[in-house]
């Protein structure tokens, strides 16, 4: 079955010799699954090839296509979280394992013999422009500070052109709000300056950044410009679209009169990698495209050095999951996969205090059904007792009365992220008040919870 696996990805002009594509055998094992499957007895080996080529040509297309990002970064790990996030594979992969796998078959490249053949494929023309474009990227060296400026790409264009002629024809509802043609885009500076590195990077997202490029606090936005609001059975991808657009257009400039604040701008799912990981083949690799906890916690002490208040839209999930019975591409994810909103804010109080705030909308449903332990607690105690490694928790705020951000499009919010994402509009359009927020129909508990 290995020496199967190993000869799909033996493919013409690559030099890959005993077939290891990752640092150890269990890396290349993992690439192995993630490509072709676990299951490949009734497959052909021209079939299997096949579908490696397709694959490797999809993942340095991916790595090309953030050229811009990847000097910016210098290829580090976060170019990498990137590039694994887009790649569509079949089992989960590490960030090091894809940087891992790209790194072979640039060796494998350069170590071909021109002289067993000359072999011009799509795989080997993609491969040597990534070569060319990491040697610039090693020109260059360390790059002082980031900085990033994008122009729409060619697939962007495509996608822009699909998308308008989609409106057009009344088949498609999409994010309207980059009016503009590619041409005019061009000119533009885009991200705003005043992003940060990771910012930069959820919006870059070429899923998604084709129904965003131009957009900043400055667009006059009308209503039908406005994404879907999204629901607990959104795909990730849009829910990410939904939180970019808001940081994009109402995230402002810091000044010395206003409270600066940051949106994370990335769905959160898991507790933590593990429980990633385990619901990947479940989610039909929908997994992957939520952050875990542990990353908005890293990247909310880092922009409380600087802002005061961080934000994060929350997906928890029901008590009940059986790994072992969902291992499927079923209509689990839309079907049996109850997904619960949330929204935690952490906010600086004077000297090194914060408060926590978490937006439950459905808290009363909680108390009104008599659930003594409903499962957003697990999340609740754990990002406060994480948050408080380090950091003085000076109060803790829960609840929240239902939301009313987003009334003037006259839509229903009919579930928690519906009711989540409402709330976090109108946190980032009129902020919250400092202080008591007992008017807002939270619950206040002066508790400090101190690390173990």
């Amino acid at each position: 079955m290995s020496s199967t696996k190993k000869k799909a990805f033996k493919q013409a002009g690559f030099a890959i010799g005993g077939g290891a594509l990752g640092s150890t055998n269990a890396v290349t094992q993992r690439i192995y699954d993630a490509v072709l499957g676990t299951d490949i007895k009734k497959n052909k080996p021209v079939d299997l090839e096949a579908r490696a080529c397709e694959a490797l040509e999809k993942l340095f297309e991916i790595c090309l296509e953030h050229q811009t990002l990847g000097l910016a970064l210098c290829v580090s790990s976060a170019y990498w979280k990137t590039v694994t996030g887009e790649w569509e594979v079949l089992n989960h992969l590490e960030t090091g394992d894809v940087s891992d796998l790209v790194f072979s078959l640039v060796r494998a490249r350069q170590n071909y013999n021109p002289q067993s053949g000359h072999v011009d494929t799509k795989l080997t023309q993609l491969v040597d422009r990534f070569i060319d474009f990491h040697d610039q990227v090693v020109a260059l060296g360390p790059a002082q500070e980031f900085t990033l400026q994008l122009r729409p790409t060619q697939a962007d264009q495509q996608r822009m052109q699909l998308g308008q002629l989609g409106q057009q024809l009344g088949q498609l509802q999409l994010s309207s709000s980059t009016p503009e043609s590619s041409s005019a885009l061009s000119s533009i500076t885009w991200p705003p300056a005043h992003f940060n590195q990771a910012e930069c990077m959820w919006i870059t997202d070429s899923r998604i950044r084709w129904q965003l490029f131009g957009l900043d606090h400055s667009k006059t936005i009308q209503n039908e410009d406005i994404p879907l609001i999204p629901t607990s059975r959104f795909h990730p991808t849009d829910v990410k679209l939904f939180l970019c657009w808001l940081g994009l257009t109402k995230h402002k400039p810091a000044t010395p009169t206003t409270v600066d604040w940051s949106l994370y701008m990335a769905p959160i799912g898991f507790l933590d990698a593990g429980d990633k990981k385990d619901r990947f083949v479940a989610t039909g690799g929908c997994s992957k495209m939520y952050d875990t906890l542990p990353e908005f916690i890293d990247y909310t002490k880092d922009q409380l050095t600087g802002r005061g208040r961080s934000m994060g839209g929350q997906k928890c999930w029901e008590e009940g999951f059986d790994a072992n019975r969902h291992q499927s591409r079923s209509r689990y994810w839309y079907e049996d996969c109850e997904k619960i909103g949330l929204v935690f804010i952490v906010r600086r109080l004077q000297g090194q205090k914060i408060e926590v705030i978490i937006y439950d909308p459905l808290h009363d449903d909680w108390q009104k059904h008599g659930q003594v332990e409903p499962p957003v607690h697990t999340w609740e105690r754990h990002i406060v007792k994480e948050i408080a490694k380090g950091m003085k928790i000076e109060g803790f705020w829960h609840g929240g009365a239902t939301s009313r951000g987003l009334d003037f499009l006259n839509v229903r919010l009919e579930d928690s992220t519906m009711q989540s994402a409402g709330f976090l509009h109108d946190v980032a359009v009129n902020g919250l008040p400092q202080g008591d927020l007992t008017s807002r129909g939270f619950e206040y508990s002066p508790m400090q919870y101190k690390e173990n």
